[in-house]
């Protein structure tokens, strides 16, 4: 499962996305996660390979060119500005989350990049605490919704209630890592 896509890399250019579950590279089936970058290493720079991957319960087929690694590649654009308002804490899924503020990003030293609701609590004896998370991580995403602050994370919340499901996965990100965790669904 990709957990995160870097700006301006192949998979970016490919249109890959966080959440995507890559099934087959050029043309040799995935079954665990470490053949991938074994396969990718082994591929020659210049040459455009086939991926299968799972998105939204479809299996999709792209392609992209494999480049070599670049480390003087030009860094990511800055992040857009944020707006002054920052709105109190929003108490769902077993965590405390708040609009990320500059008081937040030097509280927990988070970069000027970071993006999504910081997590101020997670509840003792919660899913959230079972799976890991703490103060000062990052919930960037539930299921394939983006999460710039806390007033985005009801409407995400409740489609997996739709749909029937239990758990809703949400991605996190701590020190520039990005993981995927699943979360059970409040029920009202």
């Amino acid at each position: 499962m990709i957990a995160a896509v870097d700006w301006a890399s192949p998979a970016e250019k490919a249109k890959l996305q966080p959440g995507d579950v890559i099934l087959s590279y050029d043309g040799k089936p995935i079954e665990r996660s470490r053949q991938l970058p074994r396969l990718v290493a082994d591929t020659p720079p210049d040459k455009q390979v086939k991926l299968t991957i799972w998105r939204d319960g479809k299996e999709h087929e792209t392609e992209l060119k494999v480049t070599a690694l670049n480390p003087n590649r030009p860094a990511p654009p800055p992040p857009d500005p944020e707006k002054p308002k920052s709105p109190a804490a929003v108490e769902a899924l077993g965590l405390k989350l708040a609009k990320l503020t500059p008081e937040l990003r030097k509280q927990f030293s988070l970069s000027d990049g970071a993006k999504g609701a910081v997590i101020l609590e997670v509840s003792q004896n919660s899913a959230g605490a079972a799976q890991g998370l703490r103060a000062g991580d990052l919930l960037v995403a539930v299921g394939r919704s983006a999460i710039a602050n806390p007033e985005d994370l009801p409407p995400a919340r409740f489609r997996g209630e739709k749909h029937g499901r239990k758990n809703v996965l949400v991605r996190v990100e701590r020190e520039g890592s990005s993981r995927f965790v699943a979360l059970p669904l409040e029920t009202s």
